[in-house]
C-alpha cells in the first residue's frame, strides 16, 4: 500500500511542478518493487520515471527506463504500460537526438499514432505526465516537421500493426 501511495505521490508532485521530487519517489518505489519481484508494478513506476526523466531532459536515462519497461510489461503482457514506455521512448528520442534527423522525427510521430490508436481502442486516458509529454511532442515535432508531415504520419503508425510498433520501439529508439 505504501507503495502504491507514493506512486500517487509522486504523480502529484510532477503535476504540481516537482518533477526532482517525483523522480525520487518513482525512483524509491522502483526500488521497493525491484526487491519483492512486484512485476505489475516494476513496469508502471519505470514508465513513471521515464516521464520524470523526460521532463527533466535526462533523455538518456527516460530512454534507458523506458526500455526496461517496455522489455518488462511485454514480459507480463501489460498493454497499458507497454504503450507508455513506447511514447516516452518516442518523446526522449525526439526531443534529444530527433530535432535534426527528419527520420528520426517521422518514426517518433509514427510510433505516437500507434500509441494514440491503441489507447484510443482499449478507452486508456492519458495520465497529467503522459499528457503532457504528449502535448509537447505534438508542438515540438509539428514545428519540426509541419502539421501536414505530423498528421500523415500519425495516420501511417494508426495503422501499423502491434509487432511492428513494438520492432519500432525496440530497433529505432530503444537504448
Amino acid at each position: 500500500m505504501a507503495a502504491v501511495a507514493r506512486t500517487t505521490l509522486a504523480e502529484i508532485e510532477f503535476a504540481s511542478g516537482f518533477v526532482e521530487e517525483a523522480l525520487r519517489l518513482n525512483e524509491q518505489t522502483t526500488q521497493h518493487f525491484r526487491e519483492r519481484s512486484n512485476l505489475i508494478g516494476l513496469p508502471l513506476t519505470l514508465c513513471n520515471a521515464a516521464a520524470c526523466l523526460v521532463a527533466l531532459k535526462r533523455y538518456r536515462e527516460a530512454q534507458d527506463r523506458a526500455g526496461e519497461a517496455l522489455r518488462r510489461s511485454l514480459a507480463i503482457g501489460s498493454v497499458r504500460g507497454a504503450l507508455w514506455a513506447m511514447q516516452h521512448l518516442a518523446a526522449a528520442a525526439a526531443f534529444d537526438e530527433g530535432v535534426g534527423d527528419k527520420n528520426l522525427l517521422a518514426r517518433a510521430v509514427q510510433l505516437l499514432g500507434f500509441v494514440d490508436e491503441a489507447i484510443s481502442r482499449r478507452a486508456i486516458p492519458r495520465c497529467f505526465t503522459e499528457q503532457r509529454e504528449y502535448d509537447k511532442m505534438v508542438h515540438v515535432l509539428g514545428r519540426a516537421l509541419g502539421q501536414d508531415a505530423i498528421r500523415r504520419y500519425m495516420a501511417d503508425g494508426k495503422a501499423w500493426p502491434e509487432e511492428r510498433a513494438i520492432e519500432e520501439a525496440f530497433h529505432s529508439f530503444a537504448v
